[in-house]
């Protein structure tokens, strides 16, 4: 099924900094770089943070998630990273695979508040 507002969708997002793409199961990858940019934003040792908060999968490395799924940097309701955190982070919710389809975007919208955002301004936008 086509949308004809999905560009819209796209085009139209901002983040809200709502915290519900960092409350929900998954996995955020990061590269060694990040991790070091990080380990220097929290101010502590890289080697001690690669420890404790990376997880080496295949050629690439992951945040350690919490038990929920959660990200471990999601505290009191925001980044405790956010000036420093990975790239997949900054560019949620314009990965290809969120892109790719109208289904995919829907699936977005069920818990990104900047996302719902869009989808009411635009149903509001058709009332008229």
């Amino acid at each position: 099924m086509k949308d004809d507002n999905f560009e819209a969708k796209k085009a139209g997002f901002e983040c809200v900094k709502c915290g519900n793409c960092c409350s929900v199961p998954g996995e955020v990858f990061l590269t060694l770089d990040e991790g070091e940019n990080i380990a220097k934003f929290l101010n502590v040792d890289f080697e001690d943070f690669r420890k404790k908060s990376m997880k080496k999968v295949w050629r690439h490395y992951i945040f350690n998630m919490t038990y929920k799924g959660g990200c471990v940097f999601w505290k009191d309701r925001r980044c405790s990273i956010y000036e420093a955190r990975p790239e997949q982070c900054r560019t949620f919710p314009y990965w290809d695979e969120l892109q790719a389809s109208h289904e995919n975007w829907k699936e977005i919208e069920g818990y990104c508040e900047g996302a719902k955002k869009i989808k009411n301004r635009l149903a509001a936008g058709k009332e008229r």
